[in-house]
C-alpha cells in the first residue's frame, strides 16, 4: 500500500515477510489526506522495519488486453449517467431521486492489493460505471495478480457487467458459497463473452518494487 504496489511487483522479500506478523501503533501529526498518508507508511517502514527498495523494469509474463475477433460488446457510457470523483461538488438531486453513481470501478477494497470475496461461484460486478480502459485493466491486474497492458485502442468511458468463477488464475478473487452453486465461466472466457475483450499471455514490462534491505522490528 505504501509504495501503491500490487503484491507480484515486488521482489527480493525474505520468506518471513509473508509468515509473520507484528502489531504496529503509530500516531502521525498534521493533515494526512491524498499521497500524504502514503509518505508517513513509508516513513514508518524505513524507520521500524529498515526498509530500503529501489524500482526497477524488466520483462516478464503480462496479459494484454485486446478486442477480441467477435467484436467489442461493451457499452459506452451515457453523458451524466454518473458523476466525476475529482469534480464532483456533490449536487443534492431533486426529492424522490436518487443521486447518479460516481465514475469508477467501486468494489469493496483493502488497499491496493484488495482481496475481492465471490458470492457463491460466481462473482458479479455489475458497478463499473464511467470506467475508462487503464483502470479497468488495473482491475485485472490485481485479480489476476499480473500486470494486465492495454492493447485495445479504445477511449472514452464505458459501463461494465462482468461476471466470472474464481479460480487458479484469479488469485486475487477469494470464493465463497455453496459448492452446489451453478458455475460460472473463467475470467477469459467471460471477457469475451460478455465484454468482446480478450486477455492473451504474453511477455512484457514489469514495474517491480526491489527489496535491498528489511529486518524485523524491535520492541519499543
Amino acid at each position: 500500500m505504501a509504495y501503491a504496489v500490487m503484491d507480484f511487483q515486488i521482489s527480493g522479500a525474505p520468506e518471513w515477510v509473508n509468515s509473520e506478523g507484528f502489531d504496529i501503533v503509530a500516531k502521525a501529526e498534521g493533515d494526512l489526506r491524498g499521497g500524504r498518508m502514503l509518505l508517513a507508511l513509508r516513513t514508518l517502514l524505513e524507520d521500524r522495519f529498515q526498509l530500503k527498495v529501489h524500482r526497477e523494469v524488466k520483462d516478464g509474463p503480462v496479459y494484454n488486453l485486446m478486442v477480441a475477433k467477435s467484436g467489442l460488446k461493451l457499452q459506452q457510457s451515457k453523458e451524466g449517467s454518473c458523476i466525476i470523483l475529482d469534480t464532483v461538488r456533490f449536487p443534492r438531486p431533486a426529492p424522490g431521486e436518487k443521486p447518479p453513481p460516481m465514475c469508477d470501478i467501486r468494489m469493496g477494497t483493502n488497499g491496493p492489493n484488495r482481496i475481492l470475496t465471490a458470492t457463491g461461484t460466481k462473482i458479479s460486478v455489475p458497478d463499473m460505471t464511467g470506467v475508462a480502459i487503464p483502470p479497468f485493466t488495473f482491475y485485472l491486474s490485481q485479480i489476476l495478480n499480473r500486470t494486465v497492458i492495454d492493447k485495445t485502442g479504445l477511449t472514452g468511458m464505458f459501463d461494465f457487467h462482468l461476471e466470472f468463477a474464481p479460480d487458479d488464475v484469479t488469485p486475487g478473487v477469494t470464493a465463497s458459497g455453496d459448492a452446489g452453486d451453478p458455475p460460472g465461466p473463467s475470467i477469459f472466457a467471460a471477457l469475451q463473452e460478455q465484454l468482446g475483450l480478450k486477455l492473451e499471455a504474453g511477455k512484457g514490462p514489469v514495474d517491480l518494487l526491489v527489496i535491498d534491505r528489511v529486518a524485523k522490528p524491535t520492541e519499543n
